[in-house]
């Protein structure tokens, strides 16, 4: 004995559902539009340190090349703790001011120092970041 039970689909919804909006393409085009905003204002606040740096045997001349005030705070050369960093000896330096203390460098602005070592190579600190600079 065998029975059939039938099978019986379900009732039919009285109201017609409403077709859903489809918001995956503005979605996505947003969200490329934002991620493309927020690299380009990343790409603008990276500024490294833009400073025009020459040597003459242990003179050093640090300028400004950028396109806001830097602060040098140290300058390290060669690697070395030995090797320090003074201001030249002029006729109108105080010979008690010698020693290189943090000093601000406006657009354009230029500082000479004088090593007690051959300058190689160049370590300078800045409230921007730091460089590496290397002389042959």
């Amino acid at each position: 004995m065998s029975q059939h039970t039938s099978a019986v689909p379900p009732p039919l919804p009285t109201q017609p559902a409403k077709p859903r909006r489809n918001w995956r393409w503005l979605k996505i085009i947003l969200g490329i539009v934002l991620g493309l905003v927020l690299i380009t204002k990343v790409i603008e606040a990276y500024d490294p340190v833009n400073l025009e740096v020459a040597v003459s045997y242990n003179q050093m001349t640090i300028g400004n090349v950028g396109s806001k005030p830097i602060k040098i705070i140290s300058v390290e050369v060669n690697d070395r703790t030995d090797c320090t960093i003074n201001l030249p000896i002029t006729m109108f330096t105080d010979p008690n001011k010698l020693e290189f203390s943090p000093s601000e460098l406006k657009v354009g602005d230029e500082i000479e120092l004088v090593s007690s070592c051959k300058i190689i190579r160049a370590n300078i600190e800045t409230d921007q970041g730091s460089a590496t600079y290397s002389f042959h």
